[in-house]
């Protein structure tokens, strides 16, 4: 299978992805927006988790080619969790987990669904004799590796999809992306590059030493992007109420929120365009989401480094921590595992304090 992107060019998939994305649970993240509520607000960024998704199996493919990753099996488990590492994502994407009680996060419901999937897919001709049920779980495995659903045979392929070392090919597909459409141009930094001069050094996913610098940019972007897009405060009001939104609605049908299969499935039988759904039908939910449609949200009214006293019962609090995530370039560049000619290199000194979490207050 061969598709045009926006980003890469021509995507080619191995048959087993291209039966996996043909399945109607990826099928569906065409109608869920990579940005979540952000759309909302910069209407230019429209792209979906589908095309993500294609741009993250797309990376892994060529770091695969990087390290030298030949065996087959090897290969299709990579791909397939790279294809497969967002299809437990709720509408509107993060917004669902961060402002809602959830005991199975978008990385075990999208395992959970993979092996689903396999289940369906497994008589497939072009999955049958590819992909065992050892082969399944251990591409699921991938997708969020302190899970422990499986071993790797070598730990940095742990690392292309969902690297604990925080670089992977998931941030820098949609850092590629999400600067082509929130700002309008392409990001002028070489991710190719960078994939190819990666190396295993010591059983880890390393990279060239020569383009810390580069990595650093690419830290220091993602968190400019979330203090100016991600996490606008019109974006946070409006992610915040289409999350009561999408959960008032599973609670109403009585979604289990305790079972993970049952969660995964009720999650995965929505996309975006429950807004207009919901919007339309009398209900009780009508009315907030007509409120999210027509773009009066809640109101922003400080940002504060202690938690704010006094908050009545019309205020909603929740922290940011743009200033003290882990991924900020102070904090993660350390982790980053270097080479030099594939011998193992110093990483850089840890940065200075980078301040401290901030606690965020609206008004309903």
């Amino acid at each position: 299978m061969a598709t045009m992107d926006a980003i890469h060019g021509e995507i080619r998939l191995s048959p087993l992805c291209a039966a996996f994305c043909g399945h109607p649970h990826f099928q569906r993240l065409r109608r869920v927006r990579q940005i979540g509520s952000g759309v909302l607000v910069f209407p230019g960024a429209h792209h979906t988790r589908y095309q993500h998704s294609l741009g993250v199996c797309e990376l892994a493919r060529r770091m695969l080619d990087s390290l030298g990753v030949a065996a087959p099996a090897l290969r299709e488990g990579v791909l397939l969790a790279a294809l497969c590492h967002d299809i437990g994502h709720a509408p509107f994407s993060h917004a669902f987990d961060r402002f809602g009680e959830v005991q199975f996060e978008h990385e075990e419901r999208s395992q959970h669904l993979l092996l689903k999937m396999y289940e369906d897919l497994k008589e497939h001709p072009a999955v049958r004799g590819v992909l065992d049920p050892a082969a399944a779980r251990w591409a699921a495995h991938l997708i969020d590796p302190d899970r422990q659903l499986s071993a790797s045979p070598e730990p940095y392929l742990e690392q292309i999809v969902n690297n604990v070392n925080i670089m992977d090919v998931d941030k820098l597909d949609y850092l590629m992306r999400d600067c082509q459409h929130l700002t309008g141009q392409a990001l002028r930094i070489d991710v190719y590059g960078i994939i190819d001069r990666c190396a295993v050094c010591e059983g880890q996913l390393a990279f060239a030493a020569q383009d810390a610098p580069l990595l650093r940019q690419l830290l220091d972007l993602r968190t400019r992007f979330h203090r100016r897009y991600y996490c606008d405060p019109r974006v946070e009001a409006s992610g915040w109420m289409l999350a009561q939104l999408v959960h008032g609605h599973l609670r109403a049908g009585g979604a289990d929120y305790g079972e993970l299969g049952r969660f995964s499935r009720a999650v995965a039988a929505l996309d975006d365009s429950i807004i207009d759904d919901l919007a339309a039908a009398p209900g009780p939910l009508r009315p907030l989401a007509q409120r999210i449609q027509q773009g009066q949200w809640m109101r922003h009214l400080r940002d504060v480094r202690h938690p704010p006293a006094g908050a009545d019962e019309n205020e909603v609090v929740f922290t940011w921590d743009v200033e003290v995530s882990k991924h900020t370039s102070g904090r993660a560049l350390p982790r980053i595992p270097f080479h030099a000619a594939g011998e193992a290199a110093a990483s850089p000194a840890p940065g200075p304090p980078a301040g401290s979490l901030l606690y965020r207050v609206f008004r309903q």
